[in-house]
């Protein structure tokens, strides 16, 4: 897998030939680890999020 200007320390998320999406982390040494496989999208980019410490807002909350 070649990903040329990801930067290092960084999740890719790619599909799956038998459906699905799998994250895979670029270590500092330029290796891809696989990290976790989702059913959705969605899914694969709400865990990204998380583990780069995004924090998920809940859109039912009244200001």
């Amino acid at each position: 897998m070649t990903n040329l200007g990801v930067p290092v320390e960084s999740f890719i998320i790619e599909r799956l030939d038998a459906g699905g999406w799998r994250v895979t982390e670029r270590r500092p040494d330029l290796t891809d680890i696989p990290v976790a496989d989702f059913v959705s999208l969605r899914d694969a980019e709400e865990w990204v999020q998380w583990k780069q410490g995004v924090p998920k807002l809940n859109p039912y909350t009244v200001e």
